[in-house]
């Protein structure tokens, strides 16, 4: 019987989709063990309309994405999907097809079964192929989406013609006899009556295969299958939407167990896996080498390095199986960490994993001033830090936390450090930990770090500056002022329980903040002190845009007083700012004037 045309065009197709179309997620990469065959599991290929008919321009693209479905594999990786054109943004470069790499099926031999096929007598160009792609068939050929000139491929075709299931055996272009299934009983017509097996091989530039012990010729490969992929694929290039069915068991490829020298690394197991910061991941990160043919290459020497995290050992040989693996500790830091794995000559493969915040350990959200809560600190200035399970008590520090005047550098198994300086703590809480900055003369970015029972806080980098003046509030916009006898400054009913008028043009007040430096003389920060010291650098206020009369000092760790003769304004709330060393505090602040 001679070639049915349909097929030809069928199957160069199926060649073609391959290099010029993107895989519409319809099955998931996945990685296999590695041993001296490839396999593809089984299952039911369907097709239906005309491919043809898809626009070649946006936005549809694909009208048909029933038209072309494709199974392939590499031994190791196996993609399934239907066709994208590339141009289209749903599909893209296909990119799925570059994570394929190739095997030598130049001596390779095919065995399957098709379980079940059906087509429709009334449509035409339809068709399946199983068998090998070569390399120059999945991304050599210079092809658009509607061509046909792609080779590359060699096995069975399956067909329908004048209303009979054929099979033939041959390469892309096609040129074989096809083989009437109903001659052997083995179909009705257009539909299989019952499993077919077959086997398929390859010899040296050749392919040939038998279907139940029929022999179907032998025909030349023009083209390498030392490089190659197995494929299962179908094509629908008819306007109806009847569609053609193919379903086969596993198709199997048995090649040389001869092991040869390694020619691809790849994962095992062991990617994608998240822990917690600073803990060992559960699972070992393993990688396979295996030769052109799959097998295992043991004694390979496979080198580790790792982004974000510590492994263990660095470097390890392949064992019987070709697999060498690793240990995991992630970093104390949460986020994304990389692990590559590398053998000298082949590409590396990288692992991607997740480290993630343990719950249970403190976290570090933000380190602010502690009174304009901007995210920036002074030397020996109170500083917020702000996050969760930073510790398992609230309390500010008490008579009992102090020793020979020493402030406390831990309430309660809390501690916390700032560029690996011992901070000192006034208060905790599970969201909140108020601190004295210690002395330290260096300023830019800083690390912080808080521990508790627990463990380790993430590294938090914080910005430390020379000067960032700030001042106390009672409640925005009004600072925390107090009058010469003691009572708050501010609008009347500001605090409630408490009485709060406003301050007298001429009258002195005392305002308090943190963040405006070192005192002359310099007091170290870290102890109880009783005579307050005038601030190393002038200060100047305005108040309602007129200056204003202002002594700064240091009045004990951490605290800033100002005592500050209000000028002659009229009633109201005028704008308060304080400033030193060219900088001043925040905006917004009001001073509340009564006559």
């Amino acid at each position: 019987m001679s070639l049915h045309h349909h097929s030809l065009f069928a199957l160069a197709f199926l060649a073609a989709f391959l290099n010029s179309s993107a895989i519409a997620a319809t099955g998931a990469a996945t990685a296999t063990g590695a041993a001296a065959q490839v396999s593809l599991t089984g299952q039911t290929i369907t097709v239906s309309g005309n491919v043809k008919q898809d626009s070649p321009t946006g936005p549809t693209y694909v009208t048909n994405p029933n038209g072309f479905y494709f199974t392939l594999t590499d031994g190791i990786t196996t993609i399934s999907g239907q066709e994208r054109r590339n141009n289209d943004p749903a599909g893209g470069p296909n990119k799925a097809l570059q994570t394929i790499a190739t095997f030598d099926g130049s001596q390779a031999t095919i065995i399957g079964t098709v379980t079940a096929a059906s087509f429709s007598p009334t449509q035409t160009n339809q068709g399946f192929g199983i068998g090998l792609v070569a390399r120059s068939g999945l991304l050599n050929a210079s092809i658009t989406y509607n061509s046909n000139l792609t080779n590359g491929f060699g096995g069975l075709a399956f067909d329908e013609q004048n209303g009979h299931l054929l099979v033939g055996v041959g390469t892309n272009p096609l040129t074989a006899s096809y083989l009437d299934l109903t001659n052997i009983g083995y179909a009705n017509g257009p539909t299989l009556s019952k499993p077919l097996p077959f086997v398929i091989t390859f010899g040296a530039g050749t392919v040939s295969a038998t279907v139940a012990g029929n022999a179907l010729g032998t025909q030349n490969v023009p083209f390498d299958m030392t490089q190659a992929v197995l494929l299962a694929g179908g094509y629908s290039g008819n306007s109806s939407s009847v569609p053609a069915t193919l379903t086969y068991s596993s198709i199997s490829v048995a090649l040389s167990t001869t092991v040869g020298p390694a020619s691809l690394l790849y994962a095992v197991s062991g990617d994608n896996q998240s822990g917690v910061a600073g803990a060992p991941l559960p699972a070992s990160l393993v990688v396979g080498a295996v030769d052109s043919h799959r097998n295992g290459v043991p004694g390979a020497t496979v080198s580790f390095t790792a982004l974000g995290a510590t492994v263990s050992p660095t470097s390890a040989q392949t064992d019987a199986n070709g697999h060498a693996s690793t240990h995991v500790t992630l970093s104390s830091t949460p986020g994304p960490v990389t692990v590559n794995a590398s053998v000298s000559g082949l590409n590396p493969v990288t692992f991607n994993l997740t480290a993630t915040a343990n719950p249970s350990l403190p976290n570090i959200t933000g380190v602010v001033n502690g009174a304009s809560f901007m995210p920036q600190f002074v030397a020996g200035s109170w500083v917020t830090i702000q996050g969760t399970n930073l510790s398992a008590t609230t309390r500010p520090w008490g008579a009992s936390d102090f020793v020979n005047g020493a402030l406390p550098i831990q309430l309660d198994n809390v501690s916390a450090t700032i560029n690996g300086k011992a901070a000192y703590i006034y208060y905790i809480s599970s969201k909140q930990l108020n601190i004295l900055a210690p002395d330290d003369p260096g300023t830019g970015p800083v690390a912080v770090q808080v521990t508790n029972s627990e463990g380790v806080s993430n590294t938090f980098t914080a910005n430390k500056v020379a000067l960032s003046p700030a001042l106390f509030l009672f409640t925005s916009p009004y600072p925390a002022a107090v009058h010469a006898d003691g009572t708050y400054v501010g609008p009347p009913q500001l605090i409630a329980g408490a009485t709060t008028t406003p301050a007298k043009p001429n009258e002195i007040i005392m305002l308090y903040g943190t963040g405006f430096g070192a005192s002359n003389p310099i007091i170290a920060t870290g102890f109880v002190f009783t005579n307050p010291a005038p601030l190393a650098e002038s200060v100047t206020a305005t108040v309602g845009g007129m200056p204003a009369d202002v002594q700064g000092f240091l009045v004990s760790p951490g605290l800033y007083q100002f005592n500050l003769t209000v000028p002659n304004l009229p009633a109201g709330d005028a704008a308060l700012a304080i400033t030193i060393g060219g900088l001043s505090t925040p905006d917004g602040l009001m001073l509340t004037i009564g006559q």
